[in-house]
């Protein structure tokens, strides 16, 4: 029989969106910036103990990089996600372009880092990926 153990946790974030004007990138559209920076302690954290792959003390980023071109028709975007805990990487690529109200492509990538075996992202190293999206809205 499988059972749950309850264990108190802290997790705070804190985030910060901007927008710059870089004429050389994007002389018509700012440039959108999100960084995030997030935190998790479990308390009374078990000594040798794995909580579901996690640690007493996690520590996450992320960061989100964005701009429009051609009147908001083209959005190339980068997503960007360090565990910190485990020296691990996520990285989100993608180009969306909007052809209609109706219409819309979305060409992405999905890759994953990581540098201690069996820990954060590293277990999805194989499982990097190319996507390609066609959506119509009614």
């Amino acid at each position: 029989m499988q059972t749950f153990e309850k264990y108190d946790e802290l997790r705070w974030a804190i985030g910060f969106d901007w927008k710059i004007k870089v004429n050389w990138i994007n002389p018509r559209a700012y440039i959108s910036i999100m960084p995030q920076f997030y935190h998790r302690r479990v308390m009374d954290y078990p000594s040798n103990y794995t909580l579901s792959g996690s640690e007493k003390d996690n520590t996450m980023a992320t960061l989100v990089i964005s701009t429009s071109y051609l009147h908001n028709k083209l959005t190339p975007q980068f997503f960007w996600m360090c565990d910190i805990s485990n020296r691990a990487n996520m990285f989100i690529p993608s180009l969306k372009w909007e052809q209609s109200h109706h219409w819309n492509y979305t060409l992405g990538a999905v890759l994953f880092t990581g540098r201690e075996e069996g820990a954060g992202f590293q277990v999805f190293e194989n499982k990097n990926q190319i996507y390609f999206t066609v959506a119509y809205r009614f």
